[in-house]
């Protein structure tokens, strides 16, 4: 919980910040209040508080999204403590991410395909011309 002050007229009110339970602190920043990037725990984005150190392989300004590497299942609530699961791919076609609610491993450069198991060919703009001569 921050102690966000918001003067309005002669009151304060106290913001208690939205982590989910996935951090035990959180600091106040003016430009994401200013954005309206933070979401209080009524489910309102107001308030500026940033969760810090978030755990369960979260991250973001409220501990919502997942790091690389892990994602968030379809229909898996954000509220959810342990909302991430581990990405399962392969780092020898694969980078270490996945798409975020089906888990689908993001293909390297060199590869193609929904289980990136194609060979991308990568032509320069001029060397298709010595492909046909």
């Amino acid at each position: 919980m921050y102690i966000g002050c918001s003067w309005q007229r002669w009151y304060v009110y106290i913001l208690a910040c939205q982590c989910y339970n996935r951090a035990r602190e959180c600091v106040y920043d003016p430009d994401v209040d200013a954005a309206g990037q933070s979401i209080d725990i009524q489910g309102y984005y107001i308030g500026g508080g940033v969760c810090q150190n978030c755990g369960y392989n979260s991250t973001g300004v409220n501990c919502q999204k997942c790091v690389p590497g892990f994602f968030r299942s379809y229909g898996v609530p954000v509220t959810q403590l342990d909302m991430c699961r581990p990405c399962e791919c392969d780092s020898r076609y694969h980078i270490n991410e996945c798409e975020e609610e089906t888990g689908q491993c993001v293909c390297r450069e060199e590869y193609t395909g929904y289980n990136c198991d194609r060979w991308v060919l990568i032509v320069e703009p001029c060397d298709w011309l010595r492909l046909i001569r």
